[in-house]
C-alpha cells in the first residue's frame, strides 16, 4: 500500500533508499541519507529532466541539507519504520538508522509507485556511494556543480 499523503514521493524514495542500503551496511547515518537523496535528485535532474523528490535543498554547514528529510526520518522512527540509534559525538547527537521488518514490508508495497527510471538511479547511487567512507562521499557532494556555484545559506536544487 503506497503512501498517499502530501510528500509521498519523499516518503517512498526515503523508504526505498533505507531498504536498499540495508544489504550494504547495518545502519545509515543521517548525513549519508541526505547526501544520497541529494545525489539521486541531482543525477535524475540531469538524466530525466526532473528530480525524484520535491525537496528543496539548502547549502548548509555540511553541504546540501533539507529539514524535511530530517522530519521524515523522525516520523519514520516514531512509526517504527526505522530504528533510530542515537549517540553522542564531539559535535552533538548523531543518528544512525536501520529499517525495521515492518518498514521493509512497507517498501515492498510501494515498489510499483516509484518509476523504474528513478529506481535505477537510486540503485546506482546506493551501490556507488552507499558504503564509501563519509569523508569521500562528502568530497563527491562538494564537487557537484550546485555546491561549487553557491555559498552557505543559498538554495541548491
Amino acid at each position: 500500500m503506497a503512501v498517499k499523503s502530501e510528500g509521498a514521493e519523499l516518503k517512498n524514495v526515503l523508504t526505498y533508499i533505507l531498504y536498499k542500503i540495508r544489504n550494504i551496511r547495518p545502519t545509515i547515518g543521517r548525513t549519508r541519507v541526505i547526501k544520497l537523496l541529494y545525489l539521486s535528485d541531482l543525477i535524475a535532474r540531469a538524466r530525466i529532466g526532473k528530480k525524484i523528490t520535491n525537496i528543496k535543498y539548502q547549502y548548509y554547514f555540511y553541504g546540501p541539507y533539507s529539514k524535511r528529510i530530517v522530519e521524515e526520518l523522525e516520523d519514520f522512527s516514531s512509526k517504527k519504520i526505522v530504528e533510530d540509534y542515537k549517540y553522542r559525538t564531539n559535535s552533538g547527537i548523531a543518528h544512525d538508522y536501520r529499517i525495521t521488518d515492518e518498514g521493509a514490508k512497507k517498501v515492498e508495497a510501494i515498489f510499483d509507485d516509484i518509476p523504474e527510471e528513478q529506481k535505477k538511479i537510486i540503485d546506482e547511487v546506493v551501490k556507488k556511494y552507499g558504503n564509501i567512507r563519509l569523508d569521500k562521499l562528502l568530497d563527491v557532494v562538494y564537487s557537484t556543480k550546485p555546491m561549487k556555484e553557491h555559498s552557505p545559506g543559498d538554495a541548491l536544487l
